[in-house]
């Protein structure tokens, strides 16, 4: 999982698009998130050297936008979650999965029926093209 402030940096730039660090600055100020400048700064540079942002330099700043979409994030995350738990706990970690998907057959088929609202994101092999740069 990522930090408080990677993910609320993360949801800023998913619902802007792309973004300046001073745009989201902004952005977070609007929501009552009060940090310094450098702090987003910062914060969007480990993203983009972890993957998760891409930037490409227009005039004098950086502008940033996600390599992944939000749903692509997500897998991706319980992904290693579940794996992690498969490698930990092992039998019990399947068993108690496959029961709760049986408790709830009903929610489950709703959920992988649902389309998906989000457009096709890059996948992580992806990153870093259209002229956006590794950080």
């Amino acid at each position: 999982m990522f930090p408080q402030l990677e993910g609320d940096v993360l949801r800023v730039i998913w619902e802007l698009g792309n973004a300046s660090v001073r745009d989201v600055w902004r952005a977070m100020r609007s929501l009552g998130k009060r940090r310094a400048y450098t702090t987003i700064m910062t914060t969007m540079v480990r993203l983009c050297q972890k993957g998760f942002l891409k930037r490409k330099k227009i005039g004098r700043r950086y502008i940033y936008e996600p390599t992944l979409s939000r749903s692509e994030t997500a897998k991706l995350f319980i992904k290693a979650f579940l794996e992690r738990m498969f490698i930990w706990f092992g039998e019990p970690a399947s068993a108690y999965l496959i029961e709760v998907l049986n408790e709830r057959p009903s929610k489950t088929r709703t959920l992988s029926n649902k389309p998906n609202s989000e457009p096709k994101g890059k996948t992580r092999g992806q990153r870093n093209i259209d002229g956006g740069r590794p950080c």
